[in-house]
């Protein structure tokens, strides 16, 4: 009677005893793994970082035609724009329209296209790159006789990024002066040779930002990152330090709500 109550035990054990999760292939594994890295793509374009191909001269030398730029989409959900810092903006008021990039015909060259467009390999053809030379309230005028602008009487010294050459007050534009509205920027290209900006378009809307370019990342031999000069930071405002960028969804959709409450403020207000 013990050995059968043993060899019973042993059944009902048995019956119980979990079974081994079988782990899936590698083929099984990998369209997962795909859309995870998709979705995760989308979520950090959407709300944290984006990369642009800048396609034109207007920024030369500080970043080189087709050089890529990385964008920080997150500082301005917490401050405005500073004086110096290079922003990604999208087209508003008077600016022209880009010319769109020619998409293919053929069904996989387009879809290639629009991955290098969503990644940042091909201009999207909507947007725009300038440097903060005017904030809200500003007065920015032209020139001193060293040919520097004027913000509110005080020469605004940009030599580090224009290479000495502004060439602002032999323009055709003959810009003289212009009061920057409150929620406004006055931007322009760093080649103020062969840049259409913000002399002859006028001020564009804080909200109409897409992010601070940060970093020339591509090709390897133009990498550095896009500081403001210190000889522009004593015109700017305080800098106000934004929260710490952290990795992961957790940080996403809280961003997502203050962007949301932000915007909300901002047509409230308008």
């Amino acid at each position: 009677m013990g050995t059968d109550g043993v060899a019973s035990d042993r059944v009902e054990n048995a019956s119980v005893a979990p079974r081994k999760r079988k782990r899936l292939g590698f083929w099984q594994e990998l369209p997962l793994l795909i859309a995870l890295a998709v979705v995760l793509a989308v979520l950090i374009k959407t709300f944290a970082f984006q990369a642009f191909v800048i396609p034109s001269a207007s920024m030369e030398s500080t970043i080189m035609t087709w050089d890529r730029v990385m964008t920080n989409k997150l500082v301005y959900d917490f401050r405005d724009p500073h004086r110096g810092e290079v922003v990604v903006f999208k087209r508003t008021g008077g600016w022209p329209e880009l010319s769109k990039p020619t998409m293919p015909t053929n069904p996989v060259k387009r879809a290639f296209k629009r991955f290098g467009q969503f990644v940042g390999l091909a201009p999207s053809g909507t947007d725009f790159i300038k440097r903060v030379v005017g904030l809200p309230g500003d007065v920015v005028s032209c020139c001193d006789a060293s040919d520097h602008f004027l913000i509110n009487g005080q020469p605004l010294d940009e030599t580090a990024y224009t290479q000495g050459v502004n060439t602002t007050s032999s323009l055709r534009l003959s810009f003289t002066s212009v009061t920057v509205p409150k929620g406004q920027l006055l931007v322009m290209g760093d080649n103020r040779g062969d840049s259409r900006d913000g002399r002859e378009f006028g001020t564009i809307p804080i909200d109409s930002v897409v992010g601070r370019a940060v970093l020339v990342m591509w090709p390897a031999s133009h990498w550095k990152g896009l500081r403001v000069p210190t000889a522009v930071e004593k015109f700017s405002a305080p800098a106000t330090s934004a929260l710490p960028v952290a990795g992961g969804l957790g940080l996403v959709f809280p961003i997502a709500l203050v962007r949301s409450r932000r915007r909300g403020r901002l047509v409230r207000a308008s």
